[in-house]
């Protein structure tokens, strides 16, 4: 190798292409908290049809937490046709590629959604550390 290819190397610089390289931005799903919960119910809210309960899973000593929600609507008319369950799920495939970014910065950080479209209902499944999940579930929701 001449010394021209070595300085060439050493000296290398960027293309002037208007893009800059840099660190990501800092993930905000990292947990910050591991410690577990003490083994209580809580009820965190009443309507008049249903309650909300939490109460922290101390068997495998994880700070972990699963929250599922079923979103019921007849607007688009789930399972009653063809074309409606074809546009739902091309509605569920569209929405996934948006928050693809979303859901990436998620999985660095160990939490996890899935998103299911039934015949008469959405269902979102989120997993992960509990420390970071309100952050998460937020942000997937806005």
């Amino acid at each position: 190798m001449t010394q021209e290819q070595i300085d060439a190397c050493l000296h290398r610089t960027l293309p002037e292409n208007g893009l800059d390289l840099d660190l990501p931005p800092v993930n905000p799903f990292l947990p910050k908290k591991f410690e577990i919960e003490k083994n209580v119910p809580q009820l965190l809210r009443q309507w008049e049809e249903s309650d909300l309960w939490y109460m922290q899973d101390t068997t495998f000593q994880l700070p972990k937490a699963y929250i599922g929600a079923r979103i019921y609507t007849s607007d688009c008319g789930f399972g009653s046709t063809e074309k409606a369950h074809t546009l739902a799920h091309l509605w569920k495939s569209v929405l996934k590629e948006h928050l693809n970014e979303f859901a990436y910065m998620g999985e660095c950080a160990e939490l996890d959604f899935e998103l299911r479209v039934l015949a008469d209902c959405i269902e979102i499944q989120w997993n992960g550390y509990n420390d970071s999940m309100p952050a998460f579930v937020s942000g997937l929701m806005e």
